[in-house]
C-alpha cells in the first residue's frame, strides 16, 4: 500500500509541474433579433473553479458594455469539479444581464462545422446543405516570441461560393493585435445567427504560460 501510495504521489507531483487546464465552451444563446450573442467558458484551474460569460454585439464583432463577467470560486470537496457548479452560479449571478439583452437560450442558430477531436484546424472547407454554399476558410497565425514567452496575433480569410451568386470574400480576426502568452488558434465550432445574417467562429487559443498550458476560447462574429 505505501508503495501505491508513493506512486500516486509521484504522478501527482508530476502533473503539477505543468499544470493547466482545457476550459469548456457553451453557447448560451443569441437575442432574438440576432443582434447579441452570450456564450461562456468554464473549468477548473489550480484550488479553484472559474466562469467567465460574455456578451457580444454582433454586428459590431465586439462585448457589450459590461459584457465580460469573470468568476472564481474556491474549490471545495462538494464543488462539481468540472466547473459546471462555478458556470452555473456565473450565470444565476448574472441574470439581469441576460434579460437585458434578451438572451433567449432556445435561440441557438444553426451548426455548420464542429471540430469534434479537438486537433488544431486552422484550413478547412465544407458545403453548407441547406443554401448549397460552400465555404473555404483559412486562419493565418502569426506567432513570435520564445517558446516560454509567446505572443501572437491572428486574422481569418472566408470565401463563399455558390451556384447562383459569385465567390464572396470575408475577413475576421484582427492580425494587428497581438495576444501575450498565446502560442497557437485553433477553429472550434462555426454557426449561423438564427436570422442567418451573421457567422460566429469560435477560436481556441493555446495559452502558455511558465509551466502551465491552457485552453481558452474567444468569438469573431461578421455579417454575411
Amino acid at each position: 500500500m505505501r508503495k501505491i501510495l508513493i506512486i500516486i504521489s509521484y504522478f501527482l507531483g508530476s502533473y503539477s509541474l505543468f499544470a493547466g487546464d482545457i476550459a469548456t465552451f457553451t453557447d448560451i444563446g443569441f437575442s432574438g433579433d440576432s443582434r447579441y450573442f452570450m456564450f461562456a467558458q468554464y473549468g477548473v484551474s489550480d484550488s479553484l473553479v472559474y466562469s467567465d460569460i460574455y456578451t457580444v454585439d454582433v454586428p459590431k464583432n465586439s462585448f457589450t458594455k459590461d459584457g465580460v463577467i469573470k468568476k472564481e470560486y474556491p474549490l471545495t470537496a462538494y464543488s462539481m469539479e468540472d466547473g459546471t457548479g462555478a458556470f452555473y452560479k456565473g450565470l444565476f449571478e448574472i441574470s439581469d444581464t441576460a434579460k437585458k439583452a434578451g438572451i433567449d437560450p432556445l435561440k441557438k442558430g444553426r451548426c455548420l462545422y464542429i471540430n469534434i477531436n479537438g486537433e488544431p484546424v486552422r484550413d478547412l472547407e465544407f458545403r453548407d446543405f441547406k443554401t448549397g454554399k460552400t465555404y473555404k476558410i483559412s486562419l493565418q497565425q502569426n506567432v513570435s516570441g520564445s517558446p516560454a514567452t509567446p505572443e501572437s496575433s491572428f486574422g481569418i480569410k472566408i470565401l463563399a461560393e455558390s451556384a447562383s451568386s459569385p465567390v464572396k470574400a470575408y475577413t475576421a480576426g484582427t492580425p494587428s493585435v497581438k495576444r501575450k502568452n498565446v502560442s497557437g488558434y485553433s477553429i472550434r465550432k462555426i454557426f449561423l445567427s438564427p436570422d442567418e445574417r451573421s457567422m460566429v467562429l469560435v477560436i481556441a487559443k493555446t495559452i502558455t504560460e511558465k509551466d502551465s498550458v491552457s485552453v481558452r476560447y474567444m468569438v469573431e462574429t461578421l455579417a454575411l
